[in-house]
């Protein structure tokens, strides 16, 4: 073999197995570690939603008091009725739905060649929104799948416009995503916008669907949603200002974009851009998706935040992300996909995003949840306490309809300690000189992720102790969160401190460190 076929070989067959390798090991991944961490606050109301009791009644009543559409939590209430609702088959359909989102793109994506689909796929598998959300038992996996539906219905009507299957399978994703994620309706009326703007043929079904759409949500919000859901967005933690938008849009790109995969990236868009300055080739017409799509959510959920209420976040916006991954296969197509000085580069780079997706499975063994169900074990094992209510630490950072608190205690810490009454406590109640109800025992109150780190428990701690006894906590970490952010903390009576050191700060009206107290801690 000589220089220049091995050259070509190098260039043509070690990155296409290099990508695969890296993508497999990043879609097997998905599956590993789905018990690891404690379900999070978002996922234990998702499992409060899907229920133990197997009643679909009952399991719709609850869907509808969240802020977010039924179609999610019903296709798991039927996960549920076969596997249960613990950990893992709430979060193996996520991870179902992720792979099936990348698996869609891969397969059906036909605009980008094969490299440059593995190429998008391996950006997705080592982006850490994918990694996190391939195991969150929410909805964003199987929005993700939807979305990538979407993709490739929309690049099928690209190429044959008058194709009634694939606008039968773009009106489908369409109708069904806005059961799923609000967000998907404005990632369909983005499709929608561009397929009206590149193809004539298609300007009149894709105005009456996009009207039809809009109708039918109109309608849900306000027949449904504003009537049944027990929390008010108007006013909630939310941001609607310029800093906020900003904020979003730098962790959409942390989280789509890691330093590992950066490299290729950049190589990636250097060399679209030499590609179409220096020698005048035109992009394909995907590219009107891959680029449009996200910058019409981008400019449509800002509208909506300001139009409606604030909804503009991060996690929101990069229901996209398939799009996205298109537009990094365009890349990869139009700059690298043909012979070139940067061409041995790039290769190297894409290797290295592959092996970087492969590695990423290792953090999937290391917990990173709050440990909601850590603490729970450690309460229910105190013997002093058995049956006796429990004080547990809420907020109100999100306005909420009556009735909310209670379902809010349930709901979150409920799950793992269902043998114990809980009693709702507002921190904001405590702080400003309120009293916890007594638990009769020697625990004082209970509180995860609405408790931000180790400053604040010792302030909270100070708080219970002015009214009587000393209190200390017990703190239940995960690794590399030396602020305690994630922490889980329970308040106990302490015989063995007589006095808490410091002073309490007199009328605060936030959550600051007003005392010290003793604490004991337990990693996970």
């Amino acid at each position: 073999m000589d220089k220049g076929q091995s050259a070509a070989l190098w260039r043509e067959r070690i990155p296409t197995w290099m990508l695969g390798a890296g993508l497999a090991v990043g879609l097997v991944g998905s599956f590993i570690g789905l018990k690891v961490s404690s379900f999070w606050l978002d996922e234990l109301f998702t499992a409060w939603v899907v229920g133990a009791d197997h009643d679909l009644a009952a399991a719709w009543a609850r869907a509808l008091t969240d802020i977010h559409p039924p179609t999610y939590y019903l296709s798991l209430f039927g996960v549920s009725r076969v596997f249960g609702a613990s950990e893992v088959p709430l979060r193996a359909f996520s991870a179902v739905c992720g792979v099936g989102a990348i698996l869609v793109f891969l397969l059906a994506t036909e605009a980008f060649s094969l490299r440059a689909r593995l190429f998008g796929s391996v950006l997705a598998t080592g982006s850490a929104y994918w990694f996190y959300h391939s195991q969150d038992a929410r909805s964003y996996a199987l929005a993700l799948l939807v979305s990538a539906w979407m993709l490739a219905s929309a690049v099928r009507l690209l190429k044959a416009p008058r194709d009634r299957k694939a606008m039968v399978s773009l009106a489908l994703a369409t109708l069904f995503g806005c059961a799923v994620h609000y967000y998907l309706f404005l990632v369909g009326e983005a499709v929608l916008a561009i397929l009206f703007l590149r193809r004539a043929e298609l300007r009149l079904p894709a105005t009456i669907w996009g009207a039809t759409l809009l109708a039918l949500l109109y309608a849900y919000l306000r027949l449904v949603e504003r009537r049944y859901a027990l929390v008010l967005m108007e006013h909630g933690w939310i941001g609607s200002s310029p800093a906020w938008y900003l904020r979003q849009l730098a962790s959409a790109a942390q989280q789509t974009v890691t330093r590992w995969t950066a490299p290729a990236v950049v190589l990636a868009v250097l060399g679209f851009v030499i590609a179409m300055v220096r020698e005048r080739r035109r992009p394909s017409e995907a590219v009107w998706l891959a680029a449009g799509v996200p910058i019409l959510v981008l400019l449509g959920g800002i509208a909506a935040s300001i139009v409606s209420a604030p909804n503009f976040t991060d996690r929101n916006f990069l229901l996209c992300s398939p799009f996205l991954w298109a537009l990094g296969a365009e890349f990869y197509d139009q700059g690298f996909d043909t012979p070139s000085r940067l061409s041995p580069w790039v290769a190297a780079m894409a290797a290295a995003a592959a092996t970087f997706s492969a590695s990423h499975v290792l953090w999937r063994v290391l917990p990173h949840n709050t440990p909601f169900r850590e603490s729970a074990a450690w309460i229910a094992r105190q013997t002093d306490c058995a049956g006796r209510p429990i004080p547990v630490l809420i907020n109100r950072a999100t306005p909420m309809k009556p009735g909310f608190a209670e379902l809010q205690a349930q709901a979150n810490y409920g799950h793992y300690l269902s043998a114990h009454p809980l009693q709702p406590v507002f921190q904001e109640d405590l702080v400003a000189g309120g009293r916890l109800p007594e638990s009769g025992c020697s625990i004082v109150a209970w509180g995860a992720h609405y408790v931000r780190g180790n400053d604040e428990a010792r302030m909270l701690a100070g708080r219970m102790s002015a009214a009587g006894r000393p209190v200390s906590y017990r703190a239940f970490t995960v690794p590399n969160d030396p602020r305690g952010a994630l922490s889980a903390f329970v308040f106990v009576r302490d015989e063995a401190n007589p006095a808490i050191s410091g002073a309490v700060q007199p009328g605060l009206k936030g959550i600051r460190d007003g005392t010290s107290s003793r604490a004991r801690t337990e990693d996970l």
